[in-house]
């Protein structure tokens, strides 16, 4: 079970959290400004963190929100990131800009699911040879691009996801996940991987090294 975590703003805390036993598989760092976990591209930003992923011989992600130009193509080069994740409402054809990355690098299209997977199904479609590598599935709020809290309805996005067969990518859960409730959500969906931001924080950005290693335990644990 492949495991993600979040939304890390400090270095010292991202290098705790993946220096234990029960360390994730990938971290995020959110280069989009709106977020209250955001980081700032240079500086005591992106760089140190992502310096402290490689370090632990975690993969660093960035987390991507419309952007179009230097972010999302440069970003990706100059933080040496393993994934990227692009978590608006970009057009099916945005991972063009990051087609010239190597070909381990994990290409991520989030969405936010409110019901049928039809939708995304048409969007993947549309981005005909450029469809990512994997596809986040995160509650649908109005208004906001993911770290809410919110959860989706496990059962019904299980059918969902019968119904769509294997015409999806590798499927990353994410959307109100904690350590409580995640093996739970293991067992109904089946995802391929999970994602958590605030389910295991002690505040934004900052998480609680005991609650990612119960998470991490939890959500391997489950199948």
């Amino acid at each position: 079970m492949f495991v993600k975590i979040c939304g890390f703003t400090d270095p010292a805390n991202l290098a705790a959290v993946c220096g234990s036993d029960a360390a994730p598989d990938a971290v995020g760092l959110n280069f989009w400004s709106g977020s209250k976990r955001f980081v700032r591209a240079g500086g005591a930003g992106a760089g140190p963190l992502a310096a402290a992923a490689r370090a632990a011989a975690v993969q660093p992600w960035g987390v991507f929100v419309n952007a179009d130009g230097p972010d999302l193509m440069e970003a990706p080069e100059t933080y040496d990131l393993a994934g990227v994740q692009l978590h608006g409402d970009e057009p099916p054809t945005r991972f063009g800009l990051v087609v010239h990355l190597p070909d381990g690098v994990a290409r991520v299209r989030a969405w936010r699911v409110g019901g049928s997977l039809g939708p995304l199904l048409d969007h993947l479609a549309a981005a005909a040879e450029l469809i990512p590598s994997h596809v986040l599935l995160d509650a649908a709020v109005p208004g906001a691009y993911g770290g809410t809290g919110a959860k989706l309805d496990w059962h019904a996005l299980r059918d969902e996801l019968d119904r769509v067969g294997d015409k999806l990518p590798p499927v990353i859960l994410a959307g109100g996940l904690t350590p409580e409730n995640v093996a739970e959500a293991v067992r109904i969906v089946r995802p391929w991987g999970v994602d958590v931001a605030g389910g295991v924080e002690n505040a934004p950005g900052i998480k609680d090294p005991a609650k990612v290693a119960a998470f991490c335990d939890a959500a391997r644990g489950a199948l």
